[in-house]
């Protein structure tokens, strides 16, 4: 059960709505009612001053599910009318899904009282796979029968390519299609209409420049709040809103989010199969609350793992003793050193690192080079450790 209220204020006058519903729905009956009243001053947004809402509408439908996929519904619909003449329209509706493909529905309409309307349509829908679908609408109303075509593209992402081709034939027919780039970096799309053997066309471009966190952000259309994240060090990595994927890191591992909620949690994640095994991955998950049309500028936990396996020998040629401890200087952690003198260190530095080693008192020192590579656990052989 649900319903609504409102008031509302517009030219000196004041108005109400009252509306009241209830609904229910189980797989073997749905059915519900709906009734709203209206004063004569009521006036929605964006409605015009010589439009009135029904006095009163009443809704009224009923739907049984049927074996194999089908199902019959009915509705009647009720208006009572400040001005204009009261209308009840009864409508009915069969659906059937032949297989995983192909879909139709069969409905019609007649006013019960008034105007005489009389309608039938039938819509056929082939679906090919889950991005693309064929469909043919036919009807007939009070005498006058109409055919048209379409297929439509859906892209499966955010960002992609839509596209669609549409034909209705006949005298006041036309032929259609557009397509639409949703990208990154803006939004594009392209519409051609003919009709009465005139052409038309309409090309529209749209997306927004932001300057945040000392980095300028190409991106869609800013209409709410906006977010930087960094990934450091790491391009093309995916960047998700609420499992959506939304962006990819840029060449210095930035990504623009350029549609958050205000005042709600916003799930920023990205995929750690994204991230090279040579990365220590301490946060995969941040949450972004912004306050409204603001930016909040976010940092992964990540950053590049300098580890290597290394051996130390002493002058005497024989391997430092396991269990001696070895320190890489500009560190405080400590790491044993196993059988045969091998050690595993982490936290390294590109370049020339300064090792320490103690063991029964005795201490010893040396220096390595290291440089990153795409090996995630590189051996950089044998040491002397000088006393």
């Amino acid at each position: 059960m649900d319903g609504a209220a409102a008031i509302s204020h517009a030219r000196g006058k004041v108005g109400g709505l009252l509306e009241l519903g209830i609904e229910r729905n189980s797989n073997q009956l749905n059915f519900g009612a709906d009734v709203m009243l209206t004063t004569s001053k009521f006036e929605q947004l964006g409605q015009s001053e010589s439009v009135l809402p029904p006095k009163l509408q009443g809704t009224v439908f009923l739907g049984i599910p049927l074996a194999f996929h089908d199902s019959v519904g009915v509705s009647v619909v009720s208006q009572v009318n400040h001005t204009q003449p009261s209308t009840t329209l009864l409508s009915a509706n069969y659906t059937r899904q032949f297989g995983r493909y192909w879909n139709v529905i069969f409905s019609g309409l007649t006013n019960l009282g008034g105007a005489t309307t009389k309608g039938a349509f039938l819509t056929l829908t082939r679906r090919f796979g889950s991005q693309d679908t064929a469909t043919i609408n036919g009807n007939s109303q009070n005498g006058a029968n109409q055919l048209g075509i379409q297929y439509n593209h859906n892209s499966a992402s955010p960002n992609g390519l839509d596209y669609y081709a549409s034909a209705l034939p006949g005298k006041d027919g036309n032929i259609q299609g557009g397509v639409n780039l949703a990208y990154e970096f803006g939004d594009y799309s392209l519409q051609v209409a003919n009709q009465n053997n005139k052409t038309s066309y309409t090309a529209n471009a749209s997306g927004s420049v932001a300057y945040l966190g000392g980095q300028w952000q190409f991106s869609k259309r800013i209409t709410n709040s906006f977010g930087v994240v960094q990934v450091p060090g790491y391009e093309g990595v995916g960047v998700y809103v609420d499992n959506q994927l939304v962006a990819h890191t840029n060449s210095q591992g930035y990504a623009f989010l350029p549609d958050l909620r205000a005042y709600d949690d916003n799930k920023v994640t990205i995929d750690p199969a994204a991230i090279p095994m040579t990365a220590k991955v301490k946060q995969t998950e941040l949450h972004a609350i912004p306050f409204y049309h603001s930016g909040l500028m976010m940092t992964f936990n990540i950053h590049a793992d300098k580890d290597a396996l290394f051996a130390i020998d002493l002058p005497s040629g024989k391997p430092l003793p396991a269990g001696a401890k070895v320190r890489v200087q500009g560190q405080n952690e400590l790491f044993p050193v196993a059988y045969n003198g091998e050690v595993y260190v982490t936290g390294l530095s590109d370049g020339v690192n300064r090792v320490t080693a103690n063991w029964d008192g005795q201490q010893c020192q040396f220096t390595l080079e290291y440089q990153q590579s795409e090996n995630p656990l590189p051996n950089l052989g044998r040491f002397v450790c000088k006393t």
